[in-house]
């Protein structure tokens, strides 16, 4: 995550820069020129893109996997009598997240985050499909993903689920992808101290109200449902033409039957489609033809916000989607699931800064009482720049301890800051991005994005070791 700000849940691509050697070495004077040229006909055995790549630091003969991913890129450098070096590229698990359409999902009832998250994952290629390490869900959604329309991405939707339920989704080093629960951070221990006795330590401290805020506002999303699976989902609104022995693929997303340029979700749709109801075929375009319906067979495929017909003519004439009026026909009936009522919870204090409002919106959220504790859980993490760190740099270099401590740390390690001249003193920070470059010689500089752990302890009670009644001033952990 590039940002420890309250809407920095969910990791961007993360990338690896590297440079092989495209010819002959001192090392293997054998190899051939272009060894790592994608298209040269010398390139190494199963060297293309797309290829994995991981980074592992072996310390005390112990592997440590720093990023796995793909190799996105490789640039040749032209000229055997010059350097022979390829710049490579290779990206992380959310390259795929963030690149794969996935609209064959169906329709979520009451589904945790967990279920949600894995119901896109499923959509996706195999191919392309993380390992997934989940915490436990703490909510469950009446209805969700119904906006996976065409063209949504797989990011995009368990962005939505993981903002509703103000979870962290990142890869992690060994390539797992990680759904971290709401609740995770409050209750780890924090591990490690980085302070003035890292003589190349660089800070950076909140300067300004950029992520300051003294009123909350946290807005969720009741559905409506019809009443009935009778109201008209999707139709075609041209003429489709099918020969004889064809099958063709039509795709059409759920609207509002009000309101045409607003789309919905679907649930409980009549299948299979019924003859001369939801379809009419004829041998003329403008229907003044035959009814051949009845050649027609359609294999319907209904998702949360879309459908897939699978139209295939078993007769000896072309058959026209249309009405004896000439009309496009072809049609799926439903319940519609529509987002038409927001709300809105709010938390305030008075601060001398002036007025700083935070909206945070949940989009698949319709508890009440989880948005007003979240409202309130929110402006106790933000409400001050006192006790934050946004981002702190170091060298690693022949700092044994140190060293062992970065390469076992991994994104939503707590870790504790001081630092004289910025006034840190012992402040917990959630590591959220972590950077590194390393140097031939195996020296190591790390840069980690932190974003305020909590900004006072917090009571879990549902929590058998830490829903205890004797913490003082603490902020109530919304459940």
């Amino acid at each position: 995550m590039t940002g420890g700000g309250p809407h920095d849940r969910i990791a961007a691509v993360g990338t690896c820069e590297f440079t092989l050697k495209n010819g002959p070495t001192a090392d293997d004077p054998d190899r051939a020129f272009g060894h790592y040229s994608p298209n040269h006909a010398d390139v190494r055995s199963g060297f293309n893109y797309g290829i994995p790549v991981r980074v592992v630091y072996v310390l005390g003969g112990v592997e440590y996997p720093l990023w796995t991913g793909k190799l996105r890129s490789a640039l040749p450098e032209a000229g055997q009598y010059r350097s022979r070096l390829v710049h490579c590229v290779a990206v992380d698990a959310m390259a795929d997240l963030a690149e794969t359409d996935v609209r064959s999902i169906a329709p979520q009832i009451n589904k945790t985050e967990n279920q949600l998250i894995a119901a896109v994952i499923a959509a996706m290629p195999a191919a392309s499909r993380p390992h997934v390490n989940y915490d436990a869900s703490l909510d469950t959604y009446p209805y969700a993903l119904d906006d996976a329309s065409s063209n949504v991405k797989a990011l995009s939707l368990i962005a939505a689920v993981v903002q509703s339920a103000r979870a962290f989704v990142y890869p992690q080093g060994n390539g797992d992808l990680r759904v971290e629960n709401r609740h995770a951070r409050a209750m780890l221990p924090a591990v490690g101290l980085v302070d003035d006795s890292i003589l190349t330590v660089e800070c950076q401290v909140p300067s300004d109200l950029s992520d300051v805020y003294n009123r909350v506002r946290v807005i969720t999303h009741p559905r409506r449902i019809d009443a009935a699976a009778t109201t008209v989902l999707y139709a075609v609104d041209n003429v489709i033409a099918v020969a004889p022995g064809e099958t063709v693929d039509v795709w059409g997303d759920y609207v509002d039957p009000t309101n045409s340029q607003k789309l919905i979700g679907g649930t409980d749709q009549v299948t299979p489609i019924v003859e001369n109801t939801d379809y009419d075929a004829n041998t003329q375009e403008n229907g003044g033809g035959a009814d051949v319906s009845a050649d027609l067979s359609i294999v319907t495929n209904q998702f949360a916000a879309s459908v897939n017909f699978e139209v295939t003519n078993n007769g000896a004439s072309t058959a026209y989607l249309v009405n004896s009026s000439g009309a496009p026909k072809l049609q799926i009936r439903g319940k519609g699931i529509y987002d038409e009522s927001p709300q809105s919870f709010e938390a305030t204090s008075a601060q001398s800064y002036g007025e700083r409002l935070l909206e945070i919106d949940l989009p698949y959220q319709d508890d009440v009482q989880t948005a007003a504790d979240l409202a309130q859980f929110e402006l106790l993490n933000y409400q001050q720049v006192a006790d934050r760190i946004d981002r702190v740099t170091f060298g690693v270099f022949g700092n044994a301890e140190l060293l062992a401590g970065v390469v076992a740390t991994d994104i939503g390690t707590i870790a504790l800051f001081t630092e004289t001249m910025t006034g840190l003193s012992l402040v917990h920070g959630a590591i959220q991005g972590i950077e590194m470059s390393a140097t031939p010689r195996n020296q190591l500089t790390v840069s980690y994005v932190l974003a305020p752990r909590v900004a006072t302890s917090a009571l879990v009670l549902d929590d058998p070791v830490y829903g205890v009644l004797d913490a003082g001033e603490a902020a109530l952990g919304y459940a």
